[in-house]
This record gives C-alpha cells, structure tokens and sequence, in this order.
C-alpha cells in the first residue's frame, strides 16, 4: 500500500478504546487486500500498519467531533529470511522483513508522493485528495528561518498511529 491510502473511515460512535479501533482499522484494510500472498490455513503472519488520525471528522450523532481514521501504510512481513535466499540474492534482496520495518518503508513512499504532488501541482487539481500533510513557505527552527526552501508539516489535529 503507501499510494494514497484508502479513503478515510468516518467513525461512528464506539465504546472501543481508540488503540482498538486503529487495530480494526488495519485488519479490516488488510481484510480488503486480494487473497495473493496472504496467509493461506493455518498459517499466519505479523500485520504493521500506520494510521492517521484526523480530529475534524464529522459530528457525530451527539454532536462531538469523531475522528477518521485512514490506514496510510500496511505491511506482512517475517522476521528473517534464511541464508540461501540472502546469498543468492546478489544484492536485490530486502533483508530486513519485519512488518514493522516494511511498514515504514511504504509510509515513507506515501509522504513523498504526497510532496511530488504539492510540488507538480496535483493537489490542488483533486477535489477529494486528502492530504495529512500541508505545505508551508518557510522552515522555522527555533524561532529563525532555517530555509526559504518550502517545508511540509502535518496539518493540526492529525495523528499517526503505528
């Protein structure tokens, strides 16, 4: 995934803790993924994801504020891969197959395509894009301008679960 995520998940009202329903969030995504190369039987597999969650969600029936959540990355990994496959692999093998580090890999291909699409423009031209990231003119360290190069943040009220 990390290609635009899925669309968010307005949350409706849940007596689930907020940790649980970034879980089902993940879960339910995975759910939704073709059956290639998912754990077949009895076999399993460790699940990382990477969740936004952005407090300006719609009203709720109560007239809170619910928040949406939008699984941006999910990745299955192993632990390890065995030594044969690591020296035929010449190089062109990821060795570090943990979940949790693939997971971060795919977030990080979304942040940038989020940014190429602030920079070539396409932002503006998507009406339903909903970037977590929002771009600012200058970046301020510390009170000073570190940069006339532009910088992105994440827009208030956005949170990321891992």
């Amino acid at each position: 995934m990390g290609e635009g995520g899925a669309a968010p998940l307005p949350m409706v009202p849940s007596p689930l803790p907020l940790h649980d329903r970034v879980a089902q969030a993940v879960v339910e995504r995975f759910d939704r993924l073709p059956g290639r190369g998912k754990p077949q039987g009895c076999a399993w597999t460790v699940l990382a994801g990477l969740v936004a969650e952005d407090s300006g969600g719609p009203a709720s029936q109560g007239g809170t504020l619910q928040p949406c959540l939008r699984v941006l990355a999910l990745a299955t990994g192993t632990r390890c891969i065995g030594v044969a496959a690591m020296m035929a692999g010449n190089g062109n093998v990821v060795h570090d197959c943990h979940a949790e580090a693939l997971c971060r890999r795919a977030f990080q291909r979304y942040l940038f395509g989020e940014i190429e699409s602030s920079l070539s423009g396409q932002e503006e031209d998507s009406l339903d894009h909903c970037s977590i990231l929002e771009r600012v003119p200058d970046c301020i360290l510390n009170g000073v301008v570190a940069t006339k190069e532009p910088c992105w943040r994440l827009k208030p009220g956005v949170r990321l679960h891992f």
